[in-house]
């Protein structure tokens, strides 16, 4: 997992099967070079009043999406459907659908401010082994004129694929439960690829959240790359830093030493931070808030940590470093 390399992920040769004869786009915003993570503040390519954050984003802020409802087929309306992993499934007069099945699927989607929008799913692909058990979509949405756009674009605004989740985020900054994962079986997310940390931390960091005990590492990890040492979803991150990602579980290993140690990292934020990384942060910002202070610890980045519940750890590049 860890010795991913670059052109792993800018060639179509790291791609995967393809489902149908839809193109797949190429993930063009997170990039992995031994180990190394470009990080961003995006939990979703969400926009703001139209700005879009880090670049990319969607198309329009869809905050989630329905199962109920949802339709195969030019128009057979499914009586129930359910995400596996990211497959879906569904079952109509008696009869299942699975997988390729869902080619052409329509969903309803929830915007942020509570109106509902049509998405379409216009093409599916697999990533290869060992990461086949991610299946990626490409996902338009019904403007108001009734023309279809895809849902995510990177940051050249060319159209990605998106990974769908189990369940919704809470995608307030500054609150209690603020970038947090919200158990909800009648919805999920359409994670638009290297365009946010949520899709981010499944592929290619392998925080698969459908894999037994791997989903508080997908949060942590959440966490992690927005830098939302609070856990109220704030992000304290600088878009395009580099930052070496390992963890307890052996899903992705430390590469790189003599990078400085930034924080280790639970569900719900930061369990502590390193000096450096608040030295860093008052020569960029001028202050620091309290509530990083608060987390100062001169153990941070004890590996037996691992043991009493930090679930992954960073460390991070001075700019202008890369040893």
């Amino acid at each position: 997992m860890k010795k991913l390399v670059l052109l792993c992920v800018l060639a179509s040769a790291c791609g995967g099967q393809e489902i149908d004869t839809a193109d797949r786009s190429a993930n063009t915003d997170l990039v992995v070079s031994n180990g190394e993570q470009l990080n961003g503040e995006q939990l979703n390519g969400e926009q703001l009043n139209g700005e879009q954050l880090n670049g990319a984003g969607m198309g329009i802020n869809v905050a989630y999406t329905l199962l109920g409802g949802a339709a195969i087929d030019g128009g057979t309306r499914l009586d129930s459907a359910r995400l596996e992993g990211t497959v879906f499934h569904g079952v109509a007069g008696g009869h299942e659908f699975e997988g390729a099945d869902f080619t052409r699927a329509r969903f309803r989607a929830v915007t942020f401010d509570g109106t509902t929008v049509d998405l379409r799913i216009a093409g599916i692909a697999q990533e290869a082994p060992p990461d086949d058990d991610v299946w990626t979509y490409r996902v338009e949405f019904q403007n108001a004129r009734g023309d279809w756009s895809p849902l995510c674009r990177d940051a050249s605004g060319a159209e990605v694929s998106a990974i769908p989740l189990a369940g919704r985020w809470n995608y307030g900054r500054g609150i209690a439960g603020g970038g947090a994962h919200v158990d909800d079986p009648a919805a999920f997310t359409f994670a638009c690829k290297g365009s946010g940390a949520i899709a981010k931390c499944v592929f290619p960091l392998g925080y698969k959240p459908w894999k037994s005990g791997l989903a508080p590492y997908h949060q942590a990890c959440v966490r992690m790359i927005r830098a939302d040492y609070c856990g109220d979803g704030t992000p304290w991150t600088q878009n395009g830093r580099k930052i070496d990602v390992y963890d307890g579980a052996g899903v992705q290993q430390p590469s790189r030493p003599h990078w400085f140690f930034e924080a280790e990292w639970s569900e719900g934020g930061a369990a502590c931070v390193s000096k450096e990384r608040v030295l860093g942060l008052r020569a960029v910002l001028g202050t620091v808030s309290s509530c990083i202070l608060s987390k100062l610890s001169p153990t941070c980045g004890d590996p037996r940590h691992f043991r009493r519940g930090t679930l992954v750890m960073n460390r991070f590049a001075l700019p202008g470093i890369g040893l």
